[in-house]
């Protein structure tokens, strides 16, 4: 796996998506989704060539899924992004990527505001994102997280999210992002107060 993550910025509605491209996003998990292999149980060694096949299989079909997802993405075909991401997250779901992945697309969908929509679609990526970072502390997703905190005025987790990218984060380009925002969410934070300081001031002269 390549030790530095690719890294896209895509600008939609004032929302910023990172949508990692590195095809091996998973290559360092090494280990079967429940931790490890099930322990050795008599069974002949057909047994796990049958097993490993099928783990295989499953990781290939799981890549293809993603895949559909990201180009589906790209076409701004959004219903199929879901529906394709969805699938790679059965698949595995402890997989942090194609969570994070479906939570942009769910924000992609949001994004789009059609007529007639009653779906929570920032909600629903939301809970994508909080499920990516709590499988694998999602970088990324705890920006998108940020970002979607900022806009519901939930500005002390926007904070908490964008402080701990700076804190564990190597990357330079996911670094300044989060410093940016953090400086903006900082400034808004405070600006209430500030304004109702203000007010108080003039009251008292």
């Amino acid at each position: 796996m390549k030790k530095t993550k690719q890294v896209l910025l895509a600008l939609s509605l004032g929302v910023a998506l990172f949508v990692p491209t590195s095809k091996a996003y998973m290559a360092s998990k090494n280990q079967f989704e429940n931790g490890s292999l099930p322990p050795y149980d008599g069974r002949d060694e057909s047994s796990y060539e049958d097993l490993y096949g099928y783990l295989s299989a499953s990781q290939k079909e799981y890549e293809l899924w993603v895949k559909d997802g990201r180009n589906y993405m790209k076409r701004k075909e959004y219903e199929q992004a879901i529906l394709a991401f969805r699938k790679a997250k059965a698949l595995k779901p402890a997989a942090d990527e194609a969570r994070y992945l479906l939570g942009c697309a769910y924000e992609k969908r949001q994004n789009e505001g059609l007529f007639g929509d009653t779906t929570d679609f920032a909600a629903l990526a939301a809970d994508e994102y909080r499920q990516a970072i709590i499988l694998a502390d999602n970088l990324p997703a705890r920006y998108n997280l940020a970002l979607l905190c900022r806009q519901n005025g939930d500005f002390e987790n926007a904070r908490i999210h964008l402080e701990h990218i700076l804190a564990v984060s190597e990357n330079k380009f996911l670094r300044g992002k989060a410093k940016e925002e953090l400086n903006e969410v900082i400034a808004q934070h405070l600006r209430p107060k500030m304004l109702k300081q203000q007010l108080a001031g003039f009251k008292d002269r």
